[in-house]
């Protein structure tokens, strides 16, 4: 039942993939293009040529650069944002024999990337660099010429000229092809526009990802979280081992994954005996000291078996698993206990004592002001007052500084009450300016109202009157009854004294 339940899956994946709208992302440098806000260029001087016809392009003329040091071209595509703008049939011959996937875009599959130019005759032998980023490696290829003579291939007239393959982006990350003369020669270079197709992955593998709770999220400095994956269906006979290997993309530096770090990818075994087992993924958020905002980082999994005939798992993705990460780095100030609460006592009086710290890094010194409400005072290491200061830098930002609280003794009855300790900040960074955090101190009593204490009140709280008479106090009263029957004897006192 496994095995034809996961062929149906699969079938209804490929029926809506072969539904989806057919997409690309073309970015144009030609004012009359598509999406020119994704071009800029050095020099800012464009100088038109003759057009490129390659399949999709819309502007009438492409650009050349002069005497620039160096002229450079910039691209910059974010899926998910910029939306897919030349529709493609699957099939269309895109240049090198590359045909058009004809799927729909936005960063869920690898990518192709084309660039392509004029038929030139008078550009720089020289060339130019290319530089495309995405989430592996960045490519980089040195150089290209550009000049066709008047062929125009490669690029040029009839064709896109693949520079890429195989790039893997994810949405809402921005990506680029940096064009850079190697020369500063007069048309040094030449360019059209710039492509990203999506790529035909080899095959939809039938791996059953389970997410628990439907998502997976994790907190700087928290707990971790997990997910399983297993084999949809039994491997090909002659398959020994189909292996899952888990990637972190776009920044391995933000996670730990079964322990390793996310730079190192997680490689999870199937066979014969165990494709349909569950193994469990253990993602933790790596607690950094930067103040990022909560971000989604892709854990890929990319399928392949020992057999390459394997039909189901030679060469294969599986789905991604998006994990949000939650950052413990915020504009604020951190206090903490040992013991979670501060309490003092106005009997003695007592103190105890806090700790206080930034959750980020500022761009300038920031100064903690501390005021207490009166019912206690605090003590940063210049005595104790009602008012203390802390300062912290763009250095010791991250380390606690102990705040000394003692009780003030007064002679107002309240019982056990709270007192409210403000810390605000002054800062020359505006970002670290004004922030504000209170922390209360439990504060024991130790009066009795108008009347004082009644002299038959032996206990409370740690020995102390409580304000109440009650059995407990007869008792203590009557343990030292006992105890000295001869009242004047030594050791003995006089309780109501």
């Amino acid at each position: 039942m496994k095995r034809k339940a996961s062929i149906l899956i699969m079938c209804l994946v490929l029926a809506l993939l072969a539904g989806t709208v057919q997409a690309a992302f073309l970015i144009e440098a030609h004012s009359s293009g598509l999406a020119n806000a994704n071009f800029s260029t050095n020099s800012g001087i464009i100088y038109t040529s003759d057009p490129s016809n390659a399949y999709g392009r819309r502007a009438t003329s492409s650009i050349f650069g002069g005497s620039v040091n160096p002229d450079t071209y910039t691209y910059t595509y974010t899926p998910g944002m910029d939306l897919d703008n030349v529709p493609i049939p699957a099939g269309i011959n895109l240049g090198n024999g590359d045909l058009a996937s004809g799927l729909d875009g936005n960063g869920i599959w690898p990518y192709n990337v084309y660039i392509t130019w004029p038929a030139s005759t008078n550009v720089n032998a020289a060339g130019c660099k290319l530089i495309i980023t995405n989430d592996g490696t960045d490519v980089e290829l040195d150089p290209v010429n550009m000049n066709t003579n008047g062929t125009g291939t490669p690029g040029g007239n009839n064709a896109w000229y693949r520079i890429a393959e195989n790039i893997r982006l994810t949405p809402g990350l921005s990506y680029t092809v940096t064009q850079i003369a190697n020369s500063t020669a007069y048309c040094s270079q030449r360019s059209h526009g710039v492509l990203w197709e999506m790529r035909t992955p080899e095959t939809f593998a039938p791996v059953i990802i389970t997410e628990l709770d439907g998502f997976t999220e994790v907190q700087e400095g928290g707990n971790n979280d997990t997910y399983t994956v297993a084999l949809g269906e039994e491997p090909d006979p002659c398959s020994t081992v189909v292996t899952v290997t888990v990637m972190v993309s776009p920044d391995p530096n933000q996670l730990i994954v079964n322990g390793g770090f996310g730079a190192t990818p997680v490689v999870l075994m199937f066979d014969h005996d165990n494709w349909m087992d569950p193994q469990t993924v253990t993602v933790k958020a790596i607690d950094d000291d930067d103040m990022e905002g909560d971000q989604t980082v892709w854990l890929y999994h990319v399928v392949d078996s020992d057999w390459p005939d394997d039909a189901a798992y030679a060469k294969a993705y599986a789905p991604r698993v998006g994990v949000k990460i939650l950052d413990n780095e915020i504009q604020d100030i951190r206090i903490t206990h040992d013991d979670t609460s501060t309490a003092v006592s106005e009997q003695g009086p007592t103190s105890d004592t806090y700790f206080v710290r930034l959750l980020f890094e500022p761009a300038a010194s920031v100064t903690i002001n501390i005021e207490t409400d009166g019912q206690t005072v605090v003590d940063t290491g210049s005595g104790a007052a009602t008012t203390g200061q802390l300062l912290f830098t763009t250095t010791n930002w991250g380390t606690e500084q102990p705040v000394t609280v003692t009780a003030v003794d007064d002679a107002v009855f309240e019982g056990t009450h709270l007192s409210t300790i403000n810390h605000h900040s002054t800062s020359a960074d505006p970002d670290s300016n004004n922030l504000d955090r209170n922390w209360d101190v439990t504060v024991e009593d130790n009066d009795c109202g108008l009347w004082g204490f009644h002299p038959m009140d032996f206990t409370g709280p740690a020995g102390r009157p409580d304000c109440v008479v009650n059995l407990y106090d007869y008792a203590e009263f009557a343990l030292a009854w006992l105890f000295c029957t001869q009242p004047y004897e030594p050791g003995c006192e006089n309780l109501l004294e």
